[in-house]
């Protein structure tokens, strides 16, 4: 699928792209439509780009992972190599950076940085019992009402009934760099070597892990 975008004018919709010699598996498998698909579960943003991309980001690859259609191995290897290359943008804090990457073209660190903030906070959520697809399934989306990023994290802290969110984003629109998330990832037990990915089932944070996968 070579392209795809949400239309919310007269209702939900997607449009996509195909390549006109698509395989089954490969229309099945593509980020592409997992992508579009997950920006239907939260409402439509007046800007702040970096979290609804970074949110749709994130869930493409582990909605994939839990409807069977990938591996763990390859989702996170696929996670943990993409934090790693596209850490560097133009060099603007990453807010910044949203607004201007269609002329800097720095999409894909956007993307991806904003896919790093959802990785933290569905780890935190997990931490405290829930997810961030559970949280997400029950927040007081009105579609007819003007939302912002912050105040979706800012829905999802008060569903939580704690800060979480929301303080992560804020320290997150700062950053000019993909942060480093090697501790957090150990202590899920992800460990990226020079054979691949493997994961330590000793982690204090594997079953977590396991939990996410599923």
């Amino acid at each position: 699928i070579l392209f795809g975008l949400v239309r919310r004018g007269g209702g939900a919709s997607i449009l996509l792209f195909p390549t006109a010699n698509a395989s089954e598996e490969e229309l099945t498998t593509a980020w592409v439509l997992v992508h579009e698909l997950s920006h239907l579960t939260m409402p439509r943003l007046s800007g702040d780009r970096w979290i609804s991309e970074g949110y749709a980001t994130y869930m493409q690859e582990f909605l994939r992972l839990r409807a069977g259609l990938l591996s763990p191995e390859v989702v996170w290897r696929r996670v943990v190599s993409k934090l790693r290359q596209e850490r560097l943008g133009a060099g603007r804090p990453l807010a910044e950076e949203s607004e201007t990457m269609g002329q800097s073209r720095t999409y894909s660190h956007v993307y991806w940085a904003g896919a790093a903030l959802f990785l933290e906070i569905d780890v935190a959520l997990r931490r405290r019992g829930t997810s961030l697809i559970e949280v997400i399934g029950s927040a007081p989306w009105s579609e007819g009402e003007r939302w912002d990023g912050f105040r979706c994290l800012a829905a999802i802290d008060a569903i939580v009934g704690e800060p979480v969110a929301l303080p992560l984003a804020e320290r997150y629109a700062q950053l000019v760099e993909i942060p480093d998330l090697t501790p957090l990832l150990e202590e899920l037990g992800v460990v990226l070597g020079d054979e691949g990915i493997r994961f330590d089932e000793t982690a204090p944070g594997a079953a977590l892990r396991r939990a996410m996968n599923a």
